[in-house]
């Protein structure tokens, strides 16, 4: 496990968390798991158009691109 970051490709900053960020604050794109395959809920700050969930179930359990993401 490891702590929140941010990292630039490109032009597009990207918060890479475990949790969804609640507030967009210094990034384009959140990356982020926990939600697993219940999707976005609410209080939980995820299902904004800038987040992206890369949960495993959501990936069948496969690694993915970073390309194919943002």
């Amino acid at each position: 496990v490891r702590e929140p970051f941010i990292h630039q490709v490109g032009n597009i900053r990207i918060f890479f968390s475990h949790y969804p960020a609640i507030e967009k604050e210094n990034f384009d794109i959140n990356i982020h798991g926990h939600l697993h395959a219940n999707g976005h809920r609410e209080g939980e700050g995820g299902g904004k158009d800038w987040h992206r969930n890369i949960s495993i179930e959501l990936t069948d359990l496969k690694p993915i691109r970073l390309k194919d993401v943002i």
